[in-house]
């Protein structure tokens, strides 16, 4: 059962991932690039 609750949350993980790459590609060029590795490098908002 742990095992699940484990596999269920990378798969969230992944898939919010996947969907914060997509609007990145989606924006224009470089700038949507350098926020998201701001963000994931925490030199963004957190």
């Amino acid at each position: 059962m742990r095992s699940t609750k484990l596999f269920t949350a990378l798969i969230v993980v992944l898939a919010l991932m996947l969907g914060v790459i997509g609007m990145a590609s989606a924006q224009d060029g470089v700038s949507g690039d350098l926020e998201i590795f701001s963000w994931w490098t925490g030199g963004g908002e957190a």
